[in-house]
């Protein structure tokens, strides 16, 4: 989650006007992170969900988003990008919600003293 939220940061504070300037700030901001712990395995697959995340809402910045409601299309990359930004709260705490999620169905099938890789 940490690494979702240095790179969303990042983002913010770097301004990009087109999807292949802020993929390359995802790519470069992940490398930093994951060259930047002893286990980098947490952190590559932060960077890669929410990199697979905006690759698909910015390839299609005319369609609507899933957050969006029916009738409501973005027109522009700006706005999309915005739309993301604004909506990172969201997406982190939902990605939260999903980890606890999977962590509990895992503790019911993991039996004491066994390593889940």
């Amino acid at each position: 989650m940490a690494a979702i939220e240095a790179i969303l940061s990042q983002l913010r504070l770097s301004p990009t006007s087109t999807a292949m300037e802020t993929v390359e700030t995802i790519k470069k901001q992940a490398t930093l992170l994951q060259d930047g712990v002893a286990d980098p395995v947490p952190v590559k697959a932060g960077a890669d969900i929410l990199r697979a995340f905006l690759d698909q809402t910015l390839k299609q910045p005319t369609g609507p988003p899933p957050a969006l409601p029916p009738g409501q299309a973005l027109d522009n990359f700006s706005q999309a990008l915005h739309h993301l930004l604004n909506g990172s709260r969201l997406f982190t705490l939902r990605a939260r919600a999903a980890r606890a999620a999977i962590a509990d169905r895992a503790s019911r099938e993991a039996a004491p003293g066994t390593t889940v890789l």
